[in-house]
């Protein structure tokens, strides 16, 4: 029966999904509403579509922790060795991406003369999904709102809020980031439902390189959550390099070495590493 329901699910995905790279990406959304106004300095946009989920595979092999709302895909398979706990594990995250509700607000703004331009953008979207849980399909409604400011750097803040309609559980994640010559601050933090008071937090720097065969990222996080104590409970520093498989970005190979220094271990340095090849679309 699993198997069934998930061919169903594989099925629609192609059917309702698209890919980024697709030339005929226009047939994929309809327009509702367009809007341009125009000043001496700067444009204005408005425009409000349905369109078919884009299907980002350039940018699949981008972590989701340099981004301030996580990419949408209908299908995540993962193969991965836990160096710290010495466990083999295999998952895979398949789901139906229906047509999506989009409002976007785009200001450009010319400075310096007219020799650079500042742009501005808000993002609304809905986004409901199918997926399988316990055997049964269910749709969880993937809502974000994302802000960018883009200049000689780039500020911005996503809020993400999803809404699982079978067992009415919410989680709820923001990240604000601040983006400068391949250097990337981060705060994030994120709620649930199911374990409620309860908040997970962390603050990130990362320095990265994206050379399209392969990505480099140096990182240092410091985080916690509220009920555990103190209030930064670990600190890590990790080194992650992911390489593409057969000339395609959504299928990498991923080593990620890191050190732990967090009272699970009564603040001793540890030592581990994950090892994974993963395929993301």
């Amino acid at each position: 029966m699993k198997l069934l329901l998930s061919l169903y699910l594989l099925f629609f995905s192609l059917l309702f999904g698209s890919n980024e790279n697709n030339s005929s990406k226009h047939k994929d959304l309809i327009i509702i509403s367009k809007k341009t106004k125009e000043t001496n300095t700067s444009i204005l946009y408005e425009e409000t579509v349905v369109k078919n989920i884009v299907i980002n595979s350039i940018n699949a092999i981008v972590p989701d922790f340099l981004e301030v709302t996580p990419k949408e895909h209908f299908l995540k398979v993962k193969f991965n060795y836990d160096i710290k706990n010495k466990e083999f594990s295999a998952h895979v995250n398949l789901r139906v991406l229906l047509p999506s509700l989009e409002k976007t607000f785009t200001s450009v703004k010319a400075t310096n003369n007219f020799t650079k331009y500042k742009q501005k953008n808000i993002k609304l979207k809905i986004s409901p999904l199918l997926r399988i849980y316990n055997h049964i399909p269910e749709i969880v409604f993937h809502n974000t709102l994302e802000y960018n400011n883009i200049f000689s750097s780039k500020l911005s803040f996503g809020e993400t809020i999803d809404i699982y309609t079978f067992n009415a559980v919410i989680h709820e994640n923001t990240s604000l980031s601040y983006e400068k010559d391949n250097i990337l601050f981060k705060i994030n933090k994120s709620l649930s439902s199911e374990d409620p008071g309860n908040i997970n937090y962390y603050f990130g720097t990362y320095y990265y390189s994206d050379y399209f065969k392969y990505i480099r990222i140096y990182g240092m996080e410091i985080g916690g959550e509220k009920d555990l104590k103190p209030f930064i409970y670990y600190y890590k520093l990790f080194f992650t390099y992911r390489h593409i498989l057969f000339n395609r970005r959504y299928l990498f190979l991923e080593f990620s070495p890191y050190i732990l220094f967090s009272k699970e271990y009564e603040y001793k340095f540890k030592t581990f590493a994950d090892i994974s090849i993963n395929f993301n679309f």
